[in-house]
């Protein structure tokens, strides 16, 4: 624990209230008692970024770890087009050594290197999709930008594939299984 304390800094605009550490644990001192937070995940489906609420000046305010941890470790940040990186992809590790700022781009371009952004090589991919019109002319999909090109909202797309009997744009879309079967919804 004596090691951990080298690593604890006040996190700046709290008045003296909160603490941080370069592993990510958050402590509190708002009761006159050092008490360590337990973190929030703002989206348990989606972006599962650790979160506290911290209160200022009355108002609760929920605030991202990993955000703390750059500004306080890691310096502020560089300019309005940078965003925060998990080196390891884990974003639930929010320690000071693994995250880095990057641009938007350089964030996109570690994300597919590493295989955590979608396309053909990540292990979400579902597999290609099927756009059919009522006379037999379609498009296959293999991937987003592929979708983009011939002029559909990839969202659009998979809400589609969700929704079997929905129409978009003259086209019932279904997705395509690795044995090369067609799984059709009910089209009405």
């Amino acid at each position: 624990m004596a090691d951990l304390f080298c690593d604890v800094k006040e996190i700046l605009g709290f008045k003296y209230r909160y603490f941080i550490s370069s592993k990510g644990l958050i402590f509190s001192m708002a009761s006159g008692k050092l008490r360590q937070l337990n973190p929030s995940m703002r989206d348990k489906n989606r972006n599962q970024y650790l979160f506290v609420r911290l209160e200022l000046e009355g108002e609760l305010k929920g605030v991202n770890i990993h955000r703390l941890v750059a500004e306080n470790f890691i310096g502020p940040k560089p300019s309005d087009e940078h965003v925060i990186n998990h080196k390891d992809g884990n974003k639930q590790n929010n320690d000071a050594s693994n995250l880095e700022w990057t641009t938007i781009a350089g964030n996109t371009q570690h994300a597919y290197r590493t295989g955590l952004a979608g396309g053909r090589k990540h292990g979400s991919y579902k597999g290609p999709v099927c756009a059919e019109n009522e006379e037999g002319f379609g498009y296959v999909f293999f991937d987003s930008k592929q979708a983009i090109e011939a002029g559909f909202n990839p969202n659009s797309i998979r809400d589609a594939v969700v929704k079997p009997c929905k129409k978009l744009f003259g086209f019932y879309f279904s997705r395509i299984n690795n044995t090369g079967q067609i799984h059709k919804g009910v089209q009405s």
